[in-house]
């Protein structure tokens, strides 16, 4: 009797997940390749990568990315509105020694002093990109757009792969140990980073206002992150909101 429990225990549990009834639910990386599920079916395929600088378009340096083989976000093309999960990806790329390529990082990596970086961007819908610098006092500063230095192209298309601020832009890690706090403010339409009250200085107040903004999203369950350590093709940080409201990141880079 009772190894007929358990036969009938087993047939029950496989009769609920054959129908879907402990369905897994999705994180930050796997709704920014495929916001929808099977809803999606019907989308056209996305286009190559394509990378662009922050000013240029020139071409990033080589990295081990995963290469062709790697997944791309699925784009609504036939209905973009329909697509309301809006979704925000970063790694960072850490200089290699001389003429080797890049590595592949996230920022839990702890840095050295003397070793340079860049951060690397892509989203999985077309929208409006900022990226500011934290300081130690709670004011921000741009680092992107940079009027001055002519960097305004602030247009991120869909699985476009982008460095930012611009392709010349290395970060070196000094010989003053501690965390650098940036963040990073996506958004579909300028009008939307424009309600963020974002601009090329922030005072502390404005700035503790958007961190406020992104803690809500995360409270709410809107804003959900993931970070991808292993496998190699799909390595970085992940952001989405289901709403499709701005997705705003701090991106915390230690160094010891």
């Amino acid at each position: 009797m009772r190894a007929y429990g358990l036969t009938l225990l087993a047939a029950l549990l496989w009769s609920g997940v054959a129908n879907g009834a402990e369905a897994p639910i999705p994180g930050a990386k796997e709704l920014f390749y495929n916001p929808a599920g099977d809803h999606l079916s019907n989308s056209a395929p996305a286009k190559a990568p394509v990378r662009k600088s922050g000013g240029k378009r020139s071409a990033a340096s080589s990295v081990a990315t995963g290469g062709s083989s790697a997944r791309r976000p699925v784009q609504n093309v036939l209905n973009p509105a329909a697509q309301k999960v809006l979704g925000l990806s970063y790694w960072i790329e850490l200089e290699g020694a001389k003429g080797q390529p890049g590595t592949q990082v996230t920022n839990q990596r702890i840095f050295r002093s003397g070793e340079r970086i860049r951060l690397h961007f892509r989203s999985n819908a077309e929208g409006q990109i900022a990226l500011m610098m934290l300081g130690s006092s709670g004011n921000a500063t741009f680092l992107f757009p940079d009027v001055e230095k002519r960097l305004t192209d602030t247009n991120l298309e869909a699985d476009q792969d982008r460095v930012l601020p611009d392709d010349s832009a290395w970060f070196t890690f000094d010989n003053r140990p501690g965390t650098e706090r940036l963040l990073a403010v996506f958004a579909k339409s300028k009008a939307d980073v424009d309600s963020l009250s974002i601009g090329p200085a922030m005072d502390s107040k404005t700035t503790e206002a958007v961190l406020q903004t992104a803690e809500k999203q995360r409270g709410s369950k809107d804003l959900v992150i993931e970070t991808e350590t292993r496998k190699a093709s799909e390595i970085g940080t992940y952001g989405v909101t289901h709403s499709g409201k701005p997705v705003i990141l701090e991106i915390d880079l230690k160094h010891e």
